[in-house]
């Protein structure tokens, strides 16, 4: 009896010495499972500096909602300290968020290495957080810019270009050689029904006596060949009005630089502002129930604004 427990006991010493490699057995071999795992997935990252606001929170989230997560695992690189309930919406249905906005270009490179990203989606832009030094090494095979200006047309970095049957013909005669067009079967662009919108009221022309056109108050759209297109418009019908808006607390600056676009038509006295006290999901409503035909300036139809 004396011999069998000093036989069990050091069977337990011995059993007890292997537990740890027991352990790391076990663990390695979970480790090399999820390696497995997420070789099968595509990793796509998003380069995204802020939405407060919402400005483009409703085409981004049901993107990142709506993804099959057998297929794709997606990271945000959040370039920017802001945020708001908009972007908790967002972090729910990532599978990663990286807060990168304090982080130098050499140490963020060596993160997006070890990331594995295949797709490099670049939501910044030219706005604050910009991340044109990273997206030049060309990190991802795949590099895209895309719900900012300047959507990745000639942009540093980026190698493909998302377009549909409408955009197509004008990024082929903008991109840079080496630059692919991927043209998409349906729109650029898609939107989930506003399930809070209030119910569209009569036309304003009929209390007005004539027609309104609206159109998004943003220099970044509003260029001179733009202004001429509208002007156009407002010579062919001469009852008609424009009206700027959308955006909230439209400076004076702002004012001036429009009204100078048209100071020297027929139709300078026809051109009118709506400031608005706040906007929400990108949309504001007082600014819509004004106007009669919205005029959208923006590449690839409603980038910002929805009708």
């Amino acid at each position: 009896l004396k011999y069998v427990y000093i036989s069990f006991l050091i069977f337990a010493i011995l059993l007890t010495s292997l537990v740890p490699s027991i352990s790391y057995a076990k663990s390695e071999v979970a480790n090399s499972l999820n390696d497995k795992e997420n070789s099968a997935l595509i990793h796509i990252g998003f380069f995204v500096n802020s939405i407060y606001g919402g400005e483009y929170y409703s085409i981004f989230e049901p993107i990142l909602r709506r993804r099959d997560r057998t297929k794709f695992k997606v990271i945000i690189y959040k370039t920017s300290v802001a945020e708001d309930a908009l972007f908790t919406q967002i972090k729910n249905n990532v599978d990663l968020i990286r807060p990168v906005f304090d982080i130098d270009p050499e140490t963020l490179s060596v993160i997006l290495t070890n990331d594995k990203i295949d797709v490099l989606i670049d939501l910044s832009g030219y706005s604050d957080g910009s991340q044109y030094t990273i997206l030049k090494q060309g990190i991802a095979p795949i590099q895209i810019g895309h719900l900012r200006h300047p959507y990745g047309i000639d942009a540093p970095g980026s190698n493909f270009i998302i377009s549909d049957n409408f955009t197509a013909a004008s990024d082929k005669e903008q991109v840079s050689d080496g630059c692919e067009i991927i043209t998409t079967g349906d729109g650029l662009y898609a939107f989930e029904p506003f399930t809070n919108f209030p119910d569209p009221i009569p036309s304003p022309a009929l209390n007005n006596g004539f027609v309104t056109f609206g159109c998004y108050c943003d220099l970044a759209t509003l260029t001179p060949e733009v202004a001429t297109s509208w002007i156009k418009i407002l010579q062919d019908i001469p009852t008609a009005h424009l009206l700027f808006g959308g955006v909230p607390n439209i400076c004076n600056l702002v004012k001036e630089i429009v009204v100078g676009m048209f100071s020297d038509k027929s139709v300078a006295n026809r051109i009118n502002f709506l400031d608005a006290d706040s906007t929400q999901l990108g949309t504001n409503v007082d600014f819509y129930n004004s106007i009669d035909i919205y005029l959208d300036s923006f590449r690839g139809g409603t980038t910002k604004t929805v009708v």
